[in-house]
């Protein structure tokens, strides 16, 4: 056997972890370890061993000794460390291997490559001082990430600053980057701190490694600035120096902080609980961050929070909701931000309830640990017993093009609650080239529930979309795909109870009693009713680079229907992105059930985070007309599948953006179900499809395919095999002109819209900073 190759009789998957020290790991890896453990993976950690060797063990890692210096730039220390990992890894055989931190990154991940390791990954926790200039220390960065993240390594990024950095420099392409905010962290057990009595004192709370970079300078002359004129506040500073690297805060500044009024500095505590329970407030003014650990748990905690408008900061605490930004390096802007929590309470209040919401639905250890495993498993789908997996052999096709995707995150600029009006401002007026994009409606029986009985003859379909979703995702991969999925929300409960429990407290009241979904008999989970509960489908979709998780509202809610509401249709979107943020996802994009666009509802879709959604093509719009002028609207719909009556559908880029803010990303064809893959009318419909394709690429226009995953649930061979035949026209097309795949998202961020977003934003009214001086609350 080779080395690294499979066999059926090891049922235990071997998963290196490396880090640059042990406490990394053991503080911000240890849910992954357990959970590794737990589900039978052989964890070994390879770090150096600086102290946390038996807590490591104790969670069921093996340990592996790394004599690794970070700061050494020395070619030979280096190539030390760098034959001692090949030799490790050789000896290890490894089914995956995870790098975090630069040196680990770069050393390991061109380790694992020579050595052809099947699974390999990188997590981008910070960009660091290796990017903080445009020195050697940079260059040395640059040359070994190019090398290092090149070929079938995925690379995890915790924030999307970060990920555009990357794909922009062309370290990286986005079909194998992946976006998992943070380490996770365990927000039951945080959520249970209660906050301090209330005596009038506010105490304040900045814990992290003492590095100038974390804002530590700025940080003690607020309190300075503070002490003063707020007698009532408490500063707490926690952390040790982190003598690792050239940018730690010397100890003897550290001590000379407790001198201070109200100051006090304490060394590095590992269990952070009995600081939060000091804190009504927590700061971190950084310069730049992944996603920030104490952001992080005090939001768990229900603590308001104070940070930089920064990278990996601002993804945490939304301004105006969650927390106060600032602006980074700005002690009196930290002052001011800090003087307006400490004299409202009833803010402080409002913003730590906020933060803990924020926190459950988009950083919770469940969440996190379980995407970072799903990537692991996705990266074994050679294996046909590894689930849930894609299966092939993961290696780049000839023609792709996904390099020329560098810098799609730059036009997209999201926030998960509030609206945003664009994504960017388009240069041009459009892409210079035609794109592709697919989406599929994931309803299972919530979409056909007024049409066929769950125990109908359509039960044959839904019950098969399980192995339709593989088998459609496999294809996928083997055409380098991106895809659209839209969910119905209800299907991301995990039981009755938490499809309850996320239910919207005002429902549709469509006139057509039969349209109203919430009488629905359901079963407990998906195991005993699996066309209500599709948890185990997602996760599988989601754990697939280039998959795009969104919205097909809630309940599959009818938004032209007579008798519902706006306000129902607002609350029903809440339910929506609450229950998928639990999961990890954020919803960027929306399908309509049914396609019914109501353009009265667009304010609706920005207020609640949407990017864009899908339209209705002018020649394939959905039926407005009754009787005998919407049975031939459809007749002609139906041909038009198979020869051209209307038509090639295709869109111009320049006609995506819309004036609302959003971007309609118009459906051009639905890609109807066949019986035998090459009857005559799956015939006609690949040649129909497939002459769209063409056009739209050489035209430089976007085409827009859907279709729901159960149109394949039965067939699915011959489905697939149709879709196969599509897919090869679009393979020659991004070979002979660069057409490319993108999901809604992307093509939406491709082009953007021209108006400004509505983004929250704080500022002091007023700033008065000698000592002595009142300073002035803020304003919203």
């Amino acid at each position: 056997m080779t080395r690294g190759e499979h066999t059926s009789n090891r049922t235990r998957r071997r998963i290196v972890l490396v880090a640059n020290t042990s406490w990394y790991l053991y503080n911000f890896r240890a849910p992954t370890i357990r959970r590794l453990v737990d589900n039978n993976w052989d964890v070994t950690a390879v770090v150096p061993d600086e102290g946390h060797r038996t807590q490591l063990e104790e969670l069921g890692a093996r340990f592996a000794l790394w004599p690794v210096r970070r700061r050494s730039l020395a070619p030979w220390h280096n190539g030390a460390a760098f034959a001692k990992l090949c030799l490790l890894y050789l000896r290890l055989r490894p089914d995956v291997v995870h790098h975090f931190t630069i040196k680990p990154l770069i050393l390991g991940g061109i380790a694992a490559r020579l050595l052809r390791i099947r699974g390999i990954v990188h997590s981008v926790t910070g960009l660091g001082l290796a990017f903080a200039g445009s020195g050697l220390l940079r260059r040395i960065a640059t040359a070994g990430y190019r090398f290092a993240l090149g070929g079938n390594a995925l690379t995890i990024f915790q924030n999307e600053d970060d990920m555009h950095v990357f794909v922009s420099a062309g370290l990286v392409s986005y079909g194998r980057s992946l976006l998992i905010r943070g380490s996770g962290v365990d927000v039951d057990n945080l959520a249970l701190i209660p906050p301090p009595h209330s005596d009038g004192t506010v105490t304040f709370l900045m814990a992290c490694r003492m590095l100038w970079a974390k804002g530590v300078r700025e940080y003690v002359e607020a309190a300075r600035l503070l002490s003063d004129v707020l007698p009532q506040c408490r500063f707490l500073l926690a952390g040790d120096p982190d003598t690792g690297t050239p940018d730690f805060v010397p100890l003897e500044w550290l001590e000379s902080v407790n001198s201070l009024p109200n100051v006090e500095w304490l060394s590095y505590q590992p269990d952070i609980r009995p600081l939060l329970a000091r804190a009504h407030v927590v700061v971190l003014p950084s310069y730049r961050e992944g996603a920030p650990r104490v952001l992080l748990e005090g939001g768990a905690a229900g603590r308001a929070l104070i940070a930089t408008d920064v990278p990996g900061c601002r993804d945490v605490a939304e301004n105006g909701r969650a927390g106060l930004l600032v602006a980074k390096q700005d002690a009196q802007g930290l002052a001011a931000a800090m003087s307006a929590l400490a004299t409202d309470p009833v803010l402080r209040t409002t913003l730590g309830s906020e933060a803990r919401v924020r926190v459950r639905a988009l950083f919770s250890e469940d969440a996190v640990v379980g995407h970072t495993i799903a990537a692991y498993r996705s990266l074994l789908a050679r294996d046909p017993e590894e689930a849930p997996s894609v299966r092939g052999n993961g290696r780049r096709k000839e023609g792709d093009r996904s390099e020329t995707w560098n810098g799609w995150h730059e036009e997209l600029e999201l926030d998960e609650t509030r609206a945003r009006g664009r994504s960017g401002t388009a240069e041009s007026n459009g892409p210079e080239s035609g794109a592709l994009v697919l989406s599929l409606d994931l309803e299972l029986h919530w979409g056909m529930r007024d049409r066929m009985p769950a125990d109908g003859r359509y039960r044959r379909n839904l019950v098969g979309v399980r192995d339709a979703v593989e088998r459609i995702l496999e294809t996928f991969h083997e055409y380098d795909i991106g895809a659209t999925w839209a969910v119905v929300g209800s299907l991301f409960a995990h039981s009755s109870d938490e499809l309850r429990e996320c239910s919207p407290d005002i429902r549709p009241t469509y006139d057509k009693l039969d349209l109203r979904p919430y009488d629905e008999p359901v079963g407990g989970d998906h195991r005993d009713d699996p066309l209500h509960f599709a948890g185990d489908i997602i996760e599988f979709i989601g754990s697939v680079p280039h998959q795009e998780i969104a919205s097909h509202t809630f309940s599959h809610y009818y938004s032209l229907e007579d008798g519902q509401t706006p306000e129902q249709f607002d609350h029903d979107l809440r339910s929506a992105t609450l229950i998928a943020g639990r999961r990890g996802f954020r919803l960027r994009s929306i399908a309509l059930p049914r396609n019914q666009i109501n353009e009265a509802y667009h304010e609706i879709l920005l207020k609640n985070g949407f990017l864009c959604y899908r339209g209705n093509h002018q020649e394939t719009a959905a039926d407005t007309h009754a009787g005998w002028r919407r049975r031939l609207d459809r007749a002609v719909r139906f041909a038009d599948s198979f020869v051209s009556l209307r038509g090639l559908h295709t869109t111009r880029w320049e006609d995506v953006a819309e004036d609302s803010g959003l971007c309609n990303i118009p459906g051009s064809f639905f890609v109807r179900p066949c019986g035998r893959s090459w009857s005559p009318m799956a015939k006609l419909q690949v040649r129909r499809l497939s002459s769209a394709i063409e056009h739209a690429a050489s035209k430089k226009e976007l085409l827009h395919l859907w279709w729901h995953p159960h149109n394949f649930g039965v067939n699915t061979d011959d489905n697939i095999r149709m879709l196969r035949s599509v897919l090869e026209t679009f393979r020659n097309c991004r070979e002979r002109s660069g057409m490319r795949s993108l999901t809604m998202a992307e093509a939406a961020a491709e082009i953007g819209s021209q108006t400004q977003p509505r983004r929250a934003h704080w500022e002091p009214e007023q700033r008065s900073w000698s000592l002595g001086v009142e300073i002035q609350r803020a304003s919203f």
